[in-house]
């Protein structure tokens, strides 16, 4: 069966527009911001630290939906029943007293940044386990990321957006 001039211009037209199409759509999730879950409590958020978190995020080209609104006193609770369900975020403060408790049990990610870096550091900046630096300290808390998260990489760009002088802006 032989096309027509006419047919082969219109299934050209056709195959272009499929693939401008396709091309844009590509570009455009890769240009879009990942969701990534941050997991705070009430005494450390005040304004400078969601400003802080927030320029982290453009930063790290991330969108922060925030696990917010937890007390301090029920946050340890809080943050143990979010892993027993699957459902924790994906960076989160993590209280000194129970690092130990979810480094054994391979809750947290090995952050590469911080071991790289902690050469040139003070060795106490870090929440170390077995040689391996799991999380850092930001103020009085420790930032970990899950080891189950599925933007690991983004989520350790965002730790270390978080920690640079680059995401301050007080």
């Amino acid at each position: 069966m032989k096309l027509l001039l006419w047919q082969k211009w219109t299934l050209f037209v056709i195959l272009l527009i499929i693939v401008i199409h396709g091309t844009s759509y590509v570009r455009g999730m890769r240009d879009k911001p990942v969701p990534l879950c941050v997991g705070l409590y009430v005494e450390t958020a005040p304004t400078s630290v969601y400003r802080r978190v927030d320029d982290a995020a453009r930063v790290a080209n991330v969108a922060v939906c925030y696990e917010r609104g937890i007390m301090r006193a029920d946050y340890g609770e809080w943050l143990a029943g979010k892993f027993l369900t699957g459902d924790e975020p994906d960076v989160f403060l993590l209280p000194p007293e129970d690092f130990i408790m979810y480094a054994k049990i391979g809750a947290l990610k090995e952050l590469s940044m911080a071991r790289d870096d902690k050469r040139s550091q003070n060795l106490s900046a870090y929440g170390e386990y077995k040689g391996k630096v799991y999380a850092v300290f930001y103020k009085d808390n420790l930032i970990a990321v899950s080891a189950r998260t599925s933007h690991a990489d983004l989520a350790e760009k965002f730790v270390a957006a978080v920690l640079s002088d680059g995401a301050r802006q007080n």
